[in-house]
């Protein structure tokens, strides 16, 4: 694939918008705004990276020998296929192509830019062993033991060094929820100290939506102040900008709250218009049942023809971490494929929560852990009680151990029913055993007409025969309590693109 690309559009860590023009030699300077796009056939995909060795973005390897990685303020760099200046977790955006299997491709551009970089104020947690919720430049990040990765270019660093006195520069990458907070995936220190970071001659920095103007030359963003007074300004409305608007601001001065731009800059959301191929990961926001549309990082993305996969229809709420795919038609990525991020989903009674360390058991599931924590589950979970029917949604973080990111308190009265979905560790058709989140289901009590195919009867033999050729999968299974044990009577596999 040829290397037109010179117009591209950043995505960072959760905020997607138009950047500024780069020259295939040029580094992070000036020049006109880019209408995004790369035009032709192709993909552009962004999101988190999940492997390296080449770059693994949203389910597709891509080779990146003789890509370039754009990371402004920097020159532009020609990647190899170790793709070395490319950190786990980095949220970038890719540009270039991807093969007939869905799988693989290879990128032209990768770009990265992060979404705040400053000094940590503080470090709080109800949890710290779990989750460490750092403060910067009045931004709220929350950064998760095993799931954040950090940068090892400063030895040491590391979760267990991020505490309260902590110096240094930090730069954050990440997805941006509906209320403002960062979920770090990635974390480097870029400097020793503050005066040591400008007077290398580098900048502050923070992205994120205008909550405020108080005047005619401030604008707020989360906790912090932004005086743009004697700032240059690129793509900035008469007046300034407008609350809700998407903004990258850029300093080196900064008294008590107060950061005293240099530079602002108003941000376009979106991938581009009219994309053969576009795949993109974030958290929703505005999810509009009626029109079925919902934004990741600003993108428009509809889902009227979408196959869900992961979850239902009623699943999808705002703050609900997905991946969209599908061609994009003007501005709307039109998608095919709306993948839920968290996939592991139960429904059984609870067991017993502690509340130390926020581990809550199940009836029915001995052996699974759920971490239930203020700042990663969304619902009120403080008042269950032993014997509360709840929904759960959530990640795995160890083989029986999940986090949960949504819960439910469905009744406060026990319900016999319990169901468990999750993808598969592993299965045993002799046995009649398959092992989900660490969890043995033992399907001896399944009859042949229970061994469903996303709700169409399969039988036995072929349910194990389809784990075996698609051991990606996911599988829910649906049974009864019987006095601390679950015994089953349906279960159902999905099979994943």
């Amino acid at each position: 694939m040829t290397k037109r690309f010179l117009n591209w559009v950043w995505l960072a860590s959760g905020v997607l918008g138009t950047a500024l023009t780069l020259a295939a030699c040029g580094g992070g300077g000036g020049g006109s705004v880019a209408d995004g796009g790369i035009g032709g056939s192709g993909i552009v995909s962004a999101g988190s990276v999940t492997a390296k060795g080449s770059v693994t973005v949203n389910g597709v390897r891509y080779a990146t020998g003789n890509a370039q990685f754009l990371r402004e303020g920097e020159p532009a760099q020609l990647l190899d296929d170790q793709a070395s200046a490319v950190g786990l977790g980095m949220v970038v955006r890719v540009d270039g192509s991807v093969a007939a299997d869905g799988r693989n491709g290879t990128a032209a551009i990768v770009t990265f830019e992060d979404i705040v970089e400053g000094p940590v104020s503080s470090v709080t947690g109800n949890n710290q062993a779990l989750v460490k919720v750092l403060e910067i430049l009045g931004q709220i990040v929350v950064v998760e033991n095993g799931a954040t990765s950090f940068d090892d270019s400063v030895p040491g660093f590391g979760f267990d060094s991020l505490v309260n006195g902590l110096t240094g520069i930090i730069e954050v990458s990440g997805f941006t929820k509906p209320d403002g907070t960062i979920q770090a995936t990635y974390l480097r220190q870029t400097a020793g100290d503050l005066n040591e970071f400008l007077a290398a001659g580098n900048e502050l920095e923070v992205m994120g939506a205008v909550d405020e103007r108080p005047s005619a030359t401030t604008l707020v963003i989360n906790g912090l102040l932004v005086d743009f007074a004697t700032a240059e300004l690129a793509n900035v409305p008469p007046g300034g900008p407008a609350t809700g608007q998407q903004v990258e601001v850029k300093g080196t001065r900064l008294e008590g709250n107060t950061l005293f731009a240099e530079r602002l800059e108003v941000k376009t959301p979106g991938l581009g218009a009219n994309q053969p191929k576009a795949a993109i990961e974030g958290f929703i926001t505005g999810l509009d049942r009626t029109a079925r549309t919902f934004r990741i990082s600003g993108q428009i993305v509809s889902y009227a023809g979408a196959r869900l996969e992961g979850g239902l229809s009623a699943d999808l709420a705002d703050g609900v971490k997905v991946e969209a795919e599908g061609p994009i038609v003007g501005a709307v990525l039109q998608a095919r494929k709306v993948e839920f991020e968290e996939n592991i989903r139960i429904e059984a009674n609870a067991d017993q929560l502690d509340p130390v360390s926020g581990i809550l058991t199940l009836q029915g599931l001995g052996g699974i852990s759920v971490q239930l924590d203020d700042e990663l589950t969304a619902g009120a979970f403080g008042a269950i009680q032993g014997g509360n029917y709840l929904k759960i949604r959530g990640r795995r973080i160890a083989p029986a151990t999940l986090v949960a990111t949504r819960l439910e308190v469905v009744s406060s009265s026990p319900d016999p029913e319990v169901t468990l979905q999750g993808p598969v560790d592993s299965a045993d058709e002799a046995g009649g055993t398959v092992v989900l989140i660490g969890f043995t289901v033992d399907t001896g009590s399944i009859g042949d007409n229970g061994f469903r195919q996303e709700e169409v009867s399969i039988g036995r033999s072929t349910f194990f025969s389809l784990l075996r050729q698609e051991p990606e999968s996911l599988v829910k299974a649906r049974g009864d309590l019987n006095g601390a044990t679950t015994v089953w009577d349906e279960i159902e596999i999905e099979l994943q693109d």
